[in-house]
């Protein structure tokens, strides 16, 4: 069973590995903002495993290989930064790779495009 840094963690690694550290703690701070928020379950770990939220996890049997140690230690560290002093860097729930346009991307505020995500606020976070 995984603790809540390593939920936090596993989002990062395998959502946001390649980015800048800014990309990553963005890609934190969703997860943040939905725990906070009384429309998503109220744990990063509950958080993660909701269905259909992280494309790595979208897969039938996801393999959570973990291939590169120093991006997983970078990972590790900026999940324990975010559970302990739970940074707000922007409001809101969403984000999605760049160029990937859903319903919900057409119906949500774009707030921020940083790497290869493209960060949303509105249904649920403020």
């Amino acid at each position: 069973m995984l603790s809540e840094i390593g939920c936090i963690a596993l989002a990062i690694y395998f959502e946001a590995r390649s980015e800048s550290l800014y990309g990553k703690l963005l890609v934190a701070n969703v997860m943040s903002n939905r725990v906070k928020s009384k429309q998503y379950p109220d744990s990063y770990c509950g958080v993660l495993t909701q269905k259909k939220q992280f494309s790595f996890l979208n897969k039938k049997s996801p393999k959570l290989r973990i291939g590169n140690e120093r991006a997983w230690n970078e990972s590790y560290e900026i999940a324990e930064h975010v559970y302990e002093h739970n940074p707000t860097y922007f409001e809101g729930c969403h984000y999605t790779q760049v160029g990937i346009n859903n319903k919900w991307t057409k119906v949500l505020v774009k707030v921020i495009i940083e790497g290869d995500h493209v960060f949303y606020k509105g249904e649920g976070c403020k």
